[in-house]
């Protein structure tokens, strides 16, 4: 119940491009060696504006609704809602 990271495909990508690690190892290796920092979070009632900020920055925010995350939302998700 506690959010300690995040992992991205940008995280994972950027280790193979770079060669520090081969892509049968990443598929092997623990979430905890390509996580993070955690998503910022942002209670249900925020204004959507507030996404589109956090979104220029970050690849995800997550969506907590009385303490409790409820969902994420992505670039993705804003496109195809507009």
């Amino acid at each position: 119940g506690k959010i300690v990271g995040s992992i991205t495909e940008q995280s994972i990508i950027e280790k193979i491009s770079r060669r520090i690690e081969d892509s049968e190892r990443v598929m092997n290796d623990k979430v905890e060696n390509y996580m993070g920092p955690s998503f910022p979070i942002v209670p249900a009632n925020a204004p959507i504006s507030l996404l589109f900020y956090l979104l220029l920055n970050y690849q995800a925010v997550l969506v907590s609704n009385n303490g409790k995350i409820e969902g994420i939302v992505t670039k993705a998700d804003l496109l195809a809602h507009l």
